[in-house]
């Protein structure tokens, strides 16, 4: 009898640890869910603001070559360097990821680390201009859960912090591990475009789904 009694409390500690850990993961998901929608808003309107400043900008670029023929060249930086960002409560942000079949609408942080994909995607690697961009985001249901539901041929939009807009589908949707994932970043020579990727549920895998531009 003891040691059914021993046992009947274990499994009753297991069932509660569970639990807990359920509930834990249900709050920080709509924890990422209410930060996300409270910084989309604000970033949606700096890119709006800085579209219309870059089609000022543009305007009045060539209004100087007319008036200025002879320029010195320009140094251009990298891509990755270069990319337009946007800072909303000290935090920068390169854009925001639209996946219609998702109904997902989601601000993308410029860099990434544990603390910032707690409150929305984050850019792992490249840049949309320059055909190399990599998203990485937890599994929260407000976020990448249903990444592993997108299909061939689902639109994905990236419109970045200028404004411009990036147009891809998904061309494959495979499960890497997180050394394949930096192996195909590193590699990567023009076989994709965009990789959006996040952690299976125990952690030792990821799902990524790869795109290709929309031309």
């Amino acid at each position: 009898m003891k040691k059914i009694g021993f046992f009947l409390v274990l499994g009753l500690l297991l069932i509660a640890a569970a639990l807990s850990q359920i509930f834990m993961n249900i709050s920080e998901s709509e924890e990422a869910a209410k930060a996300s929608a409270e910084i989309l808003s604000v970033l949606k309107e700096e890119i709006r603001a800085n579209e219309s400043a870059a089609r000022e900008e543009s305007a009045q670029s060539i209004r100087e070559k007319i008036e200025l023929p002879e320029q010195e060249p320009r140094v251009t930086p990298s891509a990755e360097d270069a990319a337009p960002s946007v800072t909303v409560d000290g935090l920068e942000y390169i854009g925001v990821l639209d996946i219609p079949a998702l109904e997902l609408s989601l601000p993308v942080m410029k860099d990434w680390d544990k603390k910032k994909l707690k409150s929305a995607p984050c850019r792992f690697a490249g840049s949309a201009e320059n055909r190399d961009l990599v998203v990485c985001a937890h599994n929260y249901p407000s976020h990448f859960e249903s990444l592993s539901k997108l299909k061939q041929g689902d639109k994905v939009v990236f419109t970045d912090a200028r404004g411009e807009v990036y147009g891809y589908v998904v061309d494959t949707l495979t499960e890497l591990t997180p050394a394949e994932i930096s192996a195909s970043v590193a590699g990567q020579r023009g076989e994709w475009d965009m990789m959006l990727f996040t952690c299976t549920l125990d952690g030792k895998a990821r799902v990524a789904a790869v795109c290709v531009r929309d031309h």
